[in-house]
């Protein structure tokens, strides 16, 4: 894992709100930030990329969850 600061500013927020709340699909994620969906994507593509959060498939969803 890398350092959280080195992160963009929507990972951070991401990261924060799967913190707080819990596990999220995309459509949640994009929900609870107000971030473009596109924005929210690569977000969590760079947190899992980075180790912070896991991509899990429940009920033929994506959700993202800490790791």
């Amino acid at each position: 894992m890398s350092n959280v600061d080195e992160l963009p500013p929507s990972a951070k927020l991401v990261l924060k709100v799967l913190e707080v709340e819990g596990a999220h699909d995309k459509d949640k994620l994009v929900e609870c930030t107000g971030l473009p969906p596109s924005t929210a994507r690569y977000a969590t593509e760079i947190l899992v990329e980075k180790g912070y959060v896991e991509r899990n498939h429940e009920d033929g969803a994506v959700v993202y969850a800490i790791a």
